[in-house]
Formats: C-alpha cells, sequence, structure tokens
C-alpha cells in the first residue's frame, strides 16, 4: 500500500528539520512516545538503527532504520514492527519562510490491510499535523 500526505509548516525549513530529527522532542508530538534505545549508528545518519518505545493500552517497539539522510531536502526510513514493514520518504521544501512538508509512505504487511488504507493515511496526516502543532507551539512558547 503507497499513499503520499502533505503538511504546510508556517516556520523556516532549517527549524522545521531540525525539531524533526531531535528524539528529545518526540514526545511532544508523538502520543504515547516513551524512549529511544540505540543500536547502531548516529541519531538519522545512514546506518542508523534504533528501537521506538511507546507506552499505553498498546506497547508497542518499532526498529527504526535510516536508509538515507540528505537534509534538509530528504530523509528515507524504515520502520518495522512484527508482520508490517513501512518506508516513510520525507522532504521538506522551503517556500518563502514556510515549509512543505511531504511525506511518500509505503506500507508491506503480511496480510492484506487494503481495507484499511484510509484509515493508515488520516494516521500518517494526524501525525504530520500534531508535528505542525508542536511546532507552532514551540514558537509561541519562544516569543
Amino acid at each position: 500500500m503507497k499513499y503520499v500526505c502533505e503538511c504546510w509548516i508556517d516556520c523556516d525549513r532549517e527549524t522545521v528539520v531540525r525539531l524533526f530529527t531531535d528524539f528529545s522532542h518526540y514526545p511532544r508530538w508523538q502520543p504515547n512516545f516513551a524512549s529511544v534505545e540505540r543500536f547502531a549508528g548516529e541519531d538519522f545518519q545512514p546506518g542508523f538503527h534504533g528501537v521506538l518505545n511507546y507506552h499505553g493500552d498498546n506497547k508497542v517497539r518499532m526498529d527504526m532504520f535510516v536508509e538515507e539522510n540528505h537534509l534538509p531536502d530528504r530523509l528515507s526510513c524504515v520502520y518495522q514492527v512484527p508482520d508490517v514493514w513501512n518506508r516513510c520518504i520525507d522532504t521538506f521544501e522551503d517556500a518563502d519562510g514556510k515549509t512543505h512538508w511531504k511525506m511518500d509512505v509505503e506500507f508491506r504487511f503480511k496480510e492484506d490491510m487494503t481495507l484499511h488504507g484510509e484509515l493508515f493515511k488520516q494516521a500518517t496526516q494526524r501525525g504530520m499535523d500534531q508535528f505542525r502543532d508542536f511546532i507552532m507551539e514551540s514558537l509561541r512558547e519562544s516569543r
């Protein structure tokens, strides 16, 4: 299953990318994010392997692998949980002091999940919107 989501952020690309690639901010925009365990490489650099831990009703341990880092333009990561493989290619485009964030998403499942495709797309968009809202809140706090 493949789809694309987009989000406009009223903030410069440098700030957006800096906050996006800082695990210490994840709890502020990813519900239930608990921690990251690092196994190989440097954060967000090619060869990085870590596990993202989420708490709550549905505890999840998600492997994260960075395939490519061409930031501030592009970042490609693979995420895995049992029976699910997910690649996200994030692109960040500068547009007169604002940032256009586009995410090309690919999922591979052990079972056919085509019927649930719209739910996955909505969840991705919700996560992007939460990140945008976190950025805007951070900007308000810093003023």
